[in-house]
């Protein structure tokens, strides 16, 4: 490789290098000198002070906001020496010339001293260098050498050789080329100006790199170093992220993690919170042979078996070694003494913290893998008739319900551990939600605000109004179910073999509505999941004082007698203005046989809105499901979870038997995790209807993944009808009555055949 070549190739690299770390560098810099930034998450930060400024993740939060917001100058000094460094390189890169002159001594070749005297004037010296060629040419030139070569070798009837004879001649070349420059005129002031008879032969270029790296005797260390660089290391890096990535699912989950949730699964058709939770530990997110964050730490030899000590006063069962694998290991033990470390409350070594933080991270995605992988067993084991072996949906309820407690930080199957989810709530407060039939958080806020006030009258208004400010906050959904079969004339007309669509609208609401809507004295019947329905209903003294307001506004009375008479006035105000003058009853009569339209037409136009609106409610359903896509709702009150969790959602349809037992119940579709409910959401779940007509039912739940105690479920029954085959009409030109009909198509072949048939009826009759 030549220098030339050398330079083009690292100067092309230089350029491809500068345009990435330029495309790099500009998002960044944008990100740290856009000075409102922090100021907005400061904003967002302090609109949730009031209510999360004791949770840990809001601690963390606000501490990284005061680290960035102590020391901005630093990374915008470290930005701005960057772009100073690549401005640098470009103006040096524009500023830098390497002149490669072509160098060429005339006097040289002929050999000849430039400083010979006789030499000094160009035209006196013509004479001397004519002598000093025609010398030349008896003894250098190509024809010579070669006589003289072939001469010598005559006995042995050799051939010059070719690279004999064009080293000749590039010397001879030479020669005439000096001669020319110091008898040509301008040839010669071309050499004087330029160092070349044939003028200006420069290369100029610039690179901004060191001279070393362009140097012709380190080429190949250049190269070296860069197939190294891109032949070596490039795919060896490109080769372990794709060996990692193939490692794990689409949601980031490891394959052998999947593989163990689905084996469990099909072993337990039916478990409990505890022996899912074993699961999740099992998890190979948690193990450090397959995953680099996890810390192997000395100190848990000692550490563990003090916190197991302090656990079994609440789980006895803890220190028992499990027996199936991989519980029975070292990690995943240490995963179950954490979690139940977190439900109750135990305090932790920062190092023990770290790990648990981590582990309660990988929640959501775990937890979602372990649902979708009983519905995959669900369909699975029902296409193979093991019908022993299907997860049962207590299973799933456990999983999600597991969740819950494991975000809230509160232990599994206690009875007031729902109410435990509000700051400063105690156990003393139990007898009177008791007295007051409040069992829920939905029933207690069916109970109007003095009420409430009366029954954690013994806090401190400080720790109340916290109190409070929590609890009107959780949400309170609505839920609104529609059965329906689409495109299709009849929607709520369910035939065997037809696709069923459960659409199902959800509406946020808090606690504190409930408790207005009880103030207010209104009637409202909210859903309360397995709780049944929560009714708030008026009290005797709001009863009155509606009715009351009734009659104020009853029809009856000298203010409703003024507003018929104003109404009357400017009925007849209208009637006067609408026409010149009276209208015959004729007329009339001839205008309505006019506008009179047939019934039939009327049935067909309202076929036809039904169509429309059906089909532009389905266009705007589209659009929202399209446009939707944030998962960002509403923060989820969680003082121990260390990180800001959003209120996600549970959907998932089940079909269970006449009696509704529970563990008939079945799941029929894959649940659907709503991410995106920020005020109202629709969820559309789809099933093929069965193949036998007959009632069927159903339940739809709703459930949180991060609050206790605030599910919703519906019951519904579906009548599922015979499929009518429908009735084929016959073709156009099939028809003997539409055949008379002007406009319709007769082809020759038809006139033929009925010619012909006219004929053998005309024999027929003679």
């Amino acid at each position: 490789m030549t220098q030339a070549s050398l330079r083009a190739f690292c100067d092309a690299n230089i350029f491809i290098y500068q345009t990435h770390f330029n495309h790099s560098l500009a998002p960044f810099t944008f990100k740290k000198f856009r000075s409102s930034k922090n100021s907005k998450e400061e904003e967002k930060l302090n609109e949730k002070r009031e209510k999360h400024g004791n949770s840990k993740w809001f601690k963390k939060k606000e501490a990284d906001l005061k680290t960035l917001g102590a020391s901005p100058w630093i990374s915008r000094f470290v930005i701005l020496l960057c772009w100073a460094v690549l401005f640098f390189i470009g103006y040096t890169a524009s500023q830098t010339e390497e002149v490669v002159t072509v160098v060429f001594d005339p006097f040289e070749i002929l050999g000849v001293s430039q400083n010979d005297p006789q030499f000094q004037d160009f035209e006196s010296g013509k004479k001397s260098i004519k002598k000093i060629y025609r010398d030349l040419s008896r003894t250098n030139h190509p024809d010579k050498l070669r006589n003289e070569y072939l001469k010598e070798r005559a006995n042995d009837g050799a051939e010059i050789p070719d690279e004999m004879e064009t080293t000749n001649n590039e010397a001879w070349g030479k020669i005439n080329k000096a001669y020319e420059t110091l008898t040509d005129p301008l040839m010669f002031e071309n050499w004087v100006k330029y160092g070349n008879p044939d003028g200006m032969l420069q290369t100029k270029y610039g690179v901004a790199l060191p001279a070393w790296i362009v140097a012709e005797e380190n080429h190949m260390y250049v190269l070296g170093l860069y197939g190294l660089l891109f032949g070596i290391m490039l795919p060896a890096i490109v080769g372990n992220w794709w060996y990692k990535s193939i490692q794990y699912t689409s949601e980031a989950v490891l394959i052998k993690t999947t593989k163990l949730f689905e084996f469990y699964v099909y072993r337990t058709p039916l478990m409990n919170r505890r022996r899912a939770l074993m699961v999740f530990s099992g998890a190979f997110e948690f193990n450090a042979n397959h995953n680099k964050d996890v810390k192997e730490r000395t100190g848990d030899a000692e550490q563990l078996p003090v916190l197991m000590r302090e656990i079994e006063e609440y789980e006895r069962n803890v220190s028992k070694p499990p027996t199936d694998k991989p519980f029975d290991q070292g990690y995943s033990m240490k995963v179950r003494l954490l979690y139940f470390a977190h439900m109750y409350d135990i305090k932790l070594s920062p190092e023990l913290q770290e790990d648990l933080d981590m582990i309660l991270k990988k929640v959501p995605d775990l937890h979602a893998e372990l649902v979708s992988k009983v519905f995959f067993l669900t369909q699975a084991m029902l296409q193979q008739g093991q019908m022993p072996k299907v997860p049962k949906v207590e299973t799933l309820d456990n999983i999600i319900r597991n969740m819950q407690n494991l975000v809230q930080g509160l232990p599994l199957n206690q009875r007031s551990v729902a109410f435990m989810q509000l700051p400063h709530f105690k156990e003393d407060f139990i007898r009177f939600l008791n007295a007051k039939k409040a069992r829920s958080l939905k029933q207690l806020a069916a109970r109007p605000i003095d009420e409430i006030q009366a029954i954690f009258k013994s806090l401190p208004e400080k720790e109340f109004n916290e109190l409070y400010e929590v609890f009107r906050d959780i949400p309170a959904l609505q839920m609104k179910v529609d059965v329906k079969v689409e495109d299709d004339d009849d929607d709520h007309k369910i035939t065997t073999g037809s696709i069923v669509t459960v659409s199902t609208e959800l509406t946020r609401h808090n606690m504190e509505d409930l408790s207005q809507a009880a103030s207010n004295g209104e009637e409202i019947v909210y859903n309360d999941g397995d709780m049944g329905e929560v009714k708030i209903s008026p009290t005797p003294e709001q009863k009155e004082t509606a009715n009351q307001a009734k009659k104020l506004k009853s029809k009856k009375g000298p203010q409703a007698a003024a507003a018929k008479r104003a109404a009357k006035a400017a009925r007849e105000a209208a009637e006067k203005g609408a026409g010149d003058g009276p209208v015959e009853e004729d007329e009339e009569e001839e205008d309505e046989d006019e506008t009179e339209t047939p019934e039939n037409d009327s049935d067909v136009e309202d076929a036809e809105d039904k169509t429309w609106k059906r089909l532009q409610k389905k266009n705007k359903r589209k659009n929202v499901l399209s446009a939707d896509n944030s998962r960002i709702t509403h923060t989820v009150h969680a003082p121990r979870y260390p990180s800001e969790k959003q209120e996600w959602w549970w959907v998932y349809l089940c079909m269970t038997n006449p009696k509704r037992e529970k563990l008939s119940e079945r799941l029929l579709c894959e649940p659907v995790q709503v991410q995106n409910l920020v005020d109202v959401k629709e969820v559309d779940i789809r099933f093929p209807a069965p193949g036998r007509p007959g009632m069927y039912n159903f339940v739809v739940y709703v459930r949180s993944d991060s609050y206790i105690d605030i599910d919703l479920k519906h019951e519904f029954t579906v009548k599922v009808e015979e499929k009518v085959e429908e009735e084929i009409l016959p073709e156009m030109w099939d028809s003997e009555a539409e055949s008379d009909v002007d406009g319709g198509f007769v082809t020759d072949s038809d006139d033929e055949t009925s010619s012909s048939e006219e004929e053998t009826d005309s024999e027929d009759e003679e």
